[in-house]
């Protein structure tokens, strides 16, 4: 019979496991953190045999989502199967003992993007077609939850970025918006890429024109085809000319036109899982090409032929790229 001290036990093995899995995936670890974690790893066979459970369950998780990819929000079969991924997933949450973890200041919620209505995990991209027509093409490691009713159409960002081709049915008047974290963009019939970071939200237009109106600010700013910006909580920063390139993902493609490495491997680490940083003797060194976002590994050996650099590699998850000797 197993007791009470022993369950208590495997359940705290498990939330630190879930905690430095979400830590070495949450694209703000540090070097002490991988060294840490290969620490605990080490501490037991069982915190190794946790770990190694975690990492399968992880991917087994990742996989479930699938096959509703180009579903429609009114089908009740996928109504049905999105009930229950939630429920399991929601489980597995309360098996770590918390769904929120707090790490240097900073809230973030693991695997959110698999108990939202839709998501993606780090490296997927996926099309959604909803029920008035609108296309939601979402990339790497974002979710979102759908809200329709009689009187509006509704996306919230949960996490990440989405590409949104809204539906033209003249019969449908009810007005069409994103919700961030930062405030609404509301859609004029339209193409259009949202992308919610940290501390800002960016908008670019590619057809038609959008209004982006901060959550803590009575302004509301016209965005026209060919336009881009960023906003915050309280205001919304200067129009720019629309750069196309930053919508590649969604043919599968970074393109780089004399980017800092620096910056090129901060977007690449977007589609993998782990962490992708630049010793201070690469982080100048200029990049140009079109670069494929299935296979970041691929990607880094390509830099690595090009480049006089190397690609130093730890337990997988970190990658650190150093000037070749």
């Amino acid at each position: 019979m197993t007791n009470t001290s022993q369950i208590s036990t495997e359940s705290t093995i498990v939330q630190e496991a879930v905690k430095w899995m979400v830590t070495l995936q949450s694209g703000i670890a540090s070097e002490d953190d991988l060294l840490n974690c290969e620490k605990w790893r080490k501490q037991s066979q069982t915190h190794e045999e946790t770990w190694q459970q975690l990492v399968g369950l992880s991917g087994n998780l990742k996989s479930i989502p699938k096959a509703l990819a180009h579903a429609t929000l009114d089908n009740s079969e996928v109504n049905r199967k999105l009930q229950s991924r939630r429920l399991v997933l929601k489980s597995v949450l309360l098996l770590a003992g918390s769904g929120t973890l707090a790490y240097s200041g900073y809230q973030f919620t693991p695997w959110q993007q698999m108990i939202a209505d839709h998501g993606t995990a780090v490296g997927e991209q996926r099309k959604i077609m909803l029920a008035d027509g609108t296309e939601l093409h979402l990339n790497t490691d974002s979710a979102v939850d759908i809200h329709f009713d009689a009187q509006q159409r509704q996306i919230k960002l949960l996490k990440g970025e989405v590409l949104i081709t809204t539906g033209h049915q003249s019969y449908d008047h009810r007005p069409f918006s994103i919700q961030t974290t930062h405030g609404n963009v509301r859609a004029l019939g339209t193409r259009f890429l949202v992308h919610q970071q940290e501390n800002t939200t960016f908008v670019a237009v590619y057809e038609s024109a959008v209004e982006v109106r901060p959550i803590a600010s009575n302004k509301a700013t016209r965005l026209k085809v060919g336009e881009q910006l960023s906003f915050d909580t309280s205001q919304a920063y200067g129009i720019m000319q629309a750069d196309q390139d930053l919508s590649a993902w969604s043919d599968g493609v970074i393109v780089a036109k004399e980017l800092r490495l620096a910056d090129f491997a901060k977007e690449l680490d977007r589609y993998r899982s782990g962490k992708i940083i630049c010793n201070a003797s690469v982080v100048n060194l200029k990049i140009s090409g079109v670069f494929p976002i299935n296979d970041p590994d691929r990607v880094i050996k390509t830099l690595e032929n090009t480049l006089p650099i190397v690609a130093e590699k730890r337990m997988h998850f970190w990658i650190t790229l150093n000037k070749r000797s």
